[in-house]
């Protein structure tokens, strides 16, 4: 009888182990299980979000295409490209992919190009092209040629949609998203949406008081850079902005316009403003 007891005993002690191993191994088949839809949904993902990519890889792989005409539609923003090289490189810049990192900063870029760009801009301080009307001087020979427009008043570059016409390449492509209706960028303080990135963090500096760009003559803040490269001209000579019909050039573009509106008689600008047009005169000449 004893021995029965013991035997029921250690019987029922093994089934309690039994039990507990194969709960064990329930929870974590059913963990594993979690674990590996997961990782099956990621790897969907990612999937998904780079077929498009992958697909004109193999477009372009495969033989060479050039278009007569702007044909090859980017998917995406529906910009037109005659080559699928040029298209593929600009599909690129959709993705979150950085594949060219800065070996001196880790900064990452999309393209080869603006690394390239990059490193003798930022880290090289090389300038070999200069601009043979006002002796300034860059790193690019597009940016030179994209400068020494302000001089001459060339507008190659022209919108289909409306017909207006631009100095720069970059110039006409921030224009065209005004014909469109989205607004990409999105404030994280308030409901303001933005066409241009630049242009919602230059709306950021409202909420957050922030201005981390100083002027080195005068100490006045900005937060905006390209606020402070303008203010810096009423420091300098620099007059970039020239009237075609009189000559008289000016540190600034709005100063500019206004003064183009005065010759034409068309002005509707306040006293103040007016005042604002002298005044910058007066500091350059």
């Amino acid at each position: 009888m004893s021995s029965l007891i013991n035997d029921n005993k250690k019987k029922s002690t093994e089934d309690e182990g039994s039990n507990s191993t194969n709960q064990m191994r329930t929870n974590c088949t059913k963990e594993t299980t979690s674990n590996e839809a997961t990782r099956q949904n990621l790897i969907a993902e990612i999937k998904e979000s780079n077929e498009y990519i992958e697909k004109n890889v193999k477009q372009f792989k495969s033989k060479k295409v050039v278009c007569t005409s702007p044909s090859i539609v980017c998917k995406f923003c529906n910009k037109k490209f005659r080559s699928r090289k040029n298209h593929w490189a600009h599909v690129r810049t959709h993705s979150s992919e950085k594949s060219y990192t800065c070996h001196i900063c880790g900064k990452q870029f999309v393209q080869g190009g603006s690394l390239y760009y990059h490193l003798k801009h930022v880290h090289d301080g090389v300038k070999n092209h200069t601009c043979d009307i006002c002796g300034r001087s860059f790193a690019m020979k597009t940016a030179m040629e994209d400068h020494r427009r302000i001089h001459t008043g060339e507008r190659p570059y022209v919108c289909h949609t409306c017909g207006k016409t631009f100095k720069t390449k970059a110039s006409l492509y921030i224009h065209s998203k005004i014909h469109t209706d989205e607004f990409p960028h999105k404030c994280t303080y308030c409901a303001k949406k933005f066409r241009w990135r630049q242009q919602m963090l230059g709306h950021l500096t409202v909420h957050t008081g922030e201005k981390n760009h100083t002027c080195d003559v005068c100490g006045k803040g900005f937060g905006v850079k390209n606020d402070l490269t303008r203010h810096k001209r009423v420091h300098s000579e620099d007059k970039p902005y020239t009237c075609q019909k009189c000559g008289i050039s000016f540190g600034q573009k709005r100063y500019l316009k206004s003064h183009e509106r005065l010759k034409l008689g068309t002005c509707g600008y306040s006293q103040s403003e007016l005042r604002d047009l002298c005044k910058n005169r007066i500091e350059f000449d």
